[in-house]
């Protein structure tokens, strides 16, 4: 399953509308740096707020309250409601969702200072983010990871771009596991993407 990710110059900044036949994934992609809007962090609850002062690092603390305030802002506009009013609950394996649904899927990633929220109407979503980085070991963590072809494909990969070829997968593989639900529960050499 593959799907182009195309702007909308008519589309509000952050956002990008995917295709995919009569599917559409709409994906925001925020910026989670730096200390929260004031005021803002009384859209979290209680448990999210505990959440927060568990992280060691305030930049770590600033950065979920931010992921989480995102949310609520691309939530409320599908919405129309306040962004205090979205109620956000994570599953057993992990996944953020919205309660109640009213009618959307939707599934989050971050990496760095970066956040990215997909959302779809009545079919579920996934998806991951990776900052682009080098990895020693990626021929050794795809044949640990990785389906056969799969595997293949990265060794094949000349080595400057190897580190590439192998987060792609990884965001790939990660995007459907979190599409289903199943989370990293489901071993990752089970499907080929």
């Amino acid at each position: 399953m593959t799907a182009t990710l195309t702007p909308n110059p008519a589309s509000p900044p952050g956002m990008r509308r995917c295709r995919r036949d009569d599917a559409v994934v709409e994906l925001w992609l925020g910026h989670v740096d730096g200390a929260p809007v004031a005021g803002r962090e009384s859209w979290l609850s209680e448990s999210e707020l505990d959440r927060a002062r568990r992280y060691r690092f305030e930049r770590d603390r600033h950065r979920f309250v931010n992921r989480r305030i995102f949310v609520r802002e691309v939530l409320a506009r599908y919405l129309d409601t306040d962004p205090g009013a979205i109620r956000l609950l994570t599953s057993q394996s992990g996944r953020l969702r919205l309660e109640p649904a009213a009618g959307l899927d939707m599934n989050t990633s971050h990496s760095d200072g970066l956040a990215v929220v997909a959302v779809t109407r009545g079919q579920p979503v996934g998806v991951d983010l990776e900052r682009l980085r080098p990895i020693d070991d990626a021929t050794d963590l795809a044949e640990g990871l990785f389906q056969p072809a799969e595997i293949t494909a990265v060794q094949s990969t000349p080595e400057p771009c190897r580190s590439h070829a192998f987060l792609t997968l990884w965001t790939r593989k990660e995007s459907f596991v979190k599409a289903t639900g199943e989370g990293l529960a489901r071993p990752l050499d089970d499907f080929d993407v």
